[in-house]
């Protein structure tokens, strides 16, 4: 059998953010992939955490400039721009709250 991008299949081990650029690259090249993970949801370590009835979220590091290939990920799948904007939005809002009081 003659090896080409349409007939190779993939696993990945992972739902981190390492698993999902590895399936989003290897989908760039028509690859099929498929990821497999236990945790009920993707991201890995940067996820969304339930404490107390708050949710707060873990996993900021990865905006960190050494996580170059996370970036490039980002923006690839149009997240980057909805985080920065995210991030600008709640730093208002806390100015706000901190010049009230």
């Amino acid at each position: 059998m003659e090896l080409n991008s349409s007939n190779i299949k993939v696993a990945i081990i992972g739902g981190g953010l390492a698993g999902l650029a590895a399936a989003s690259e290897l989908s760039s090249h028509g690859i099929k992939a498929t990821v497999f993970e236990t945790a009920p949801q993707l991201g890995g370590r940067a996820r969304s955490v339930h404490w107390k009835g708050l949710i707060l979220d873990n996993g900021q590091h990865i905006l960190l400039g050494a996580y170059h290939q996370t970036l490039r990920l980002m923006k690839k799948i149009g997240l980057i721009i909805a985080v920065f904007a995210f991030v600008f939005l709640v730093g208002l809002g806390s100015q706000r709250l901190s010049a009230q009081t």
